[in-house]
């Protein structure tokens, strides 16, 4: 349950609009918009909206031309509400951990997922082509999270070639197996009948 009085500091604000405009805040987007709960909640929500009565009415006031297909109108009507949801459900699980947290600890955890994201090379594609533009440049240096996370991209992508993946991706060679030979030793008898005293 969210506290109905709780409220944000002039600096908190701040620094939650700073990071809306970041990367991380654009990889936090993607994976609300593929959560199941996102998913549910636009199901329930946004399937039952129908705007065409209000359509008909605009085109008989003269606002809306008569040619317009009111499908057409009612399905981008839906898809508005439905990316205006991310946002919302985005802001709302902020807030939300807001309640328990401080907004640093909320906006490090985003980014460290964020960046756990990048580096599996599963990000938004713009990340990636960015940090392609910075490796032309010679920019990029390769033990940077954004060196090993476009290396993944590629893998993902399959767009390096097998002789170029060796060169680039860092190589793990098995430890051999060393067996440990029992030491051979001769066998005593240790019948009680046969022992000399």
């Amino acid at each position: 349950m969210i506290d109905a009085g709780f409220k944000l500091t002039a600096a908190e604000t701040r620094k939650l609009d700073e990071f809306k405009t970041s990367a991380a805040y654009g990889t936090y987007l993607k994976a609300i918009k593929a959560s199941p709960i996102y998913s549910t909640i636009v199901r329930e929500y946004v399937k039952n909206v129908d705007i065409k009565d209000d359509l008909v009415r605009l085109q008989s006031d003269g606002t809306l031309p008569d040619g317009i297909s009111l499908d057409t109108m009612n399905n981008l009507f839906k898809q508005s509400i439905s990316r205006m949801a991310i946002n919302m459900m985005a802001d709302a699980v902020i807030l939300i951990e807001l309640e328990k947290k401080r907004v640093d600890d909320v906006i490090h955890d985003i980014r460290s997922d964020s960046d756990i994201i990048y580096l599996l090379g599963t990000a938004d594609e713009k990340y990636y082509k960015e940090a392609e533009k910075l490796l032309e440049e010679g920019k990029l240096d390769k033990d940077s999270v954004a060196y090993r996370g476009l290396v993944n991209w590629y893998k993902l992508k399959e767009k390096l070639p097998k002789n170029k993946q060796e060169d680039v991706l860092p190589i793990v060679t098995p430890k051999p197996v060393v067996e440990n030979k029992k030491r051979e030793s001769s066998k005593s008898n240790l019948d009680s009948l046969n022992i000399e005293i």
